[in-house]
């Protein structure tokens, strides 16, 4: 009992950090490989765009958050994982090399 009871105060405490609003910036990082191609501050930047990565990969920023917006692979789970905003969020398109990861 007594496991389980301090099992469940972890958890407990651990979905209540993780909810709170984070007071640093958060910024994206758009990477091919181990190469990291761009950095994007998402505090910062509330303007909506698309980024042309290559051919193949298009990314879209809206509102504080990033996804992939058009890719060529032929599941396209990338793009369905939808728009990341949250520190730790990650979004790989396997085909083409590429990931978005939160920072």
């Amino acid at each position: 009992m007594l496991i389980i009871s301090v099992l469940l105060a972890a958890c407990s405490v651990w979905i209540f950090i993780s909810e709170l609003p984070a007071s640093d910036d958060i910024v994206a990082q758009i990477k091919q490989g181990n190469e990291i191609l761009i950095e994007i501050n998402l505090s910062q930047n509330r303007s909506d765009e698309v980024i042309i990565l290559s051919d193949h990969v298009k990314v879209k920023i809206e509102g504080g958050s990033i996804g992939f917006a058009d890719v060529d692979c032929p599941d396209k789970l990338c793009e369905r994982t939808g728009m990341l905003s949250r520190r730790g969020s990650r979004a790989v398109c396997l085909p083409n090399r590429m990931a978005i990861v939160i920072i």
